[in-house]
């Protein structure tokens, strides 16, 4: 299932455990972009949205209390280790 956030980046929509789950955020380039709130999936609408997620965590449903794991995506886990080397190359040669 797909979303919209209002400043018109697509994802996929990131449910909780429960059946026809609620909805806890919006996967975005391997980012997880949590609702402040979850909402039920047939109202998305309602969705304001509170930050990224970059590591794992569990996220609750606060609806269901239902529990599930995030953890960052593989390619996304490549993208930050060739930032941050990038980023100490820059800094030796700094020095």
């Amino acid at each position: 299932m797909d979303g919209i956030l209002a400043d018109g980046r697509k994802g996929t929509i990131w449910l909780c455990k429960k059946n026809n789950g609620h909805a806890l955020g919006l996967v975005v380039n391997d980012k997880l972009i949590l609702f402040r709130h979850a909402v039920e999936a047939n109202n998305l609408g309602a969705g304001v949205t509170l930050g990224n997620v970059d590591s794992m965590s569990d996220i609750e449903c606060d609806i269901c209390k239902a529990k599930r794991t995030w953890h960052i995506g593989e390619a996304a886990l490549e993208r930050f280790i060739e930032k941050r080397l990038r980023s100490e190359v820059r800094n030796e040669n700094r020095n």
